[in-house]
């Protein structure tokens, strides 16, 4: 994954500092890839801090529909939940206990583009440290994707 660009604010009521940083996948990624990606990160790092929220939008630029209720149902299974229904972007957000921040990810369906959104209390982030959490992320997605083609063939 390649980091492409960052965009630091200030939120007006909280003050705390928001950092949008924007990244290309290796590759343009499909529903199946992104919902890997949304997977991985999902079982390897937010459900232990917490999903705050599984999102789906039928285009880049649309509203997006909160989907949390029936991902909680499904028992945090974003595969037996109604985001597994194709879409034009996938966001989850959460608590990261790997980079102890809460953090929100915005994958788009058939681009190589995605976006993470960080709130953070310190001055800065560390776009090192994000650019490897975000390679994780994909490579993850990419062994899910092709672990699930294997049992699927069984």
């Amino acid at each position: 994954m390649q980091f492409i660009g960052m965009e630091k604010k200030k939120l007006f009521e909280r003050k705390s500092p928001l950092a949008t940083c924007y990244y290309e996948l290796t590759w343009r990624a499909g529903w199946d890839a992104l919902l890997a990606m949304a997977d991985g990160l999902i079982k390897n790092d937010l459900s232990k801090g917490g999903v705050r929220s599984v999102e789906t939008a039928p285009i880049a630029g649309a509203d997006f529909t909160d989907l949390t209720e029936d991902f909680n149902r499904a028992g945090g299974d974003i595969y037996g939940s109604a985001a597994k229904e194709e879409a034009g972007a996938l966001a989850v957000s959460g608590r990261s206990v790997i980079m102890e921040t809460e953090l929100r990810i915005v994958f788009y369906n058939q681009t190589n583009r995605c976006m993470l959104q960080v709130m953070n209390d310190k001055s800065s982030v560390d776009e090192s440290a994000f650019g490897k959490y975000m390679d994780s992320i994909e490579i993850t997605g990419y062994m899910n994707m092709t672990r699930r083609g294997m049992e699927e063939q069984r």
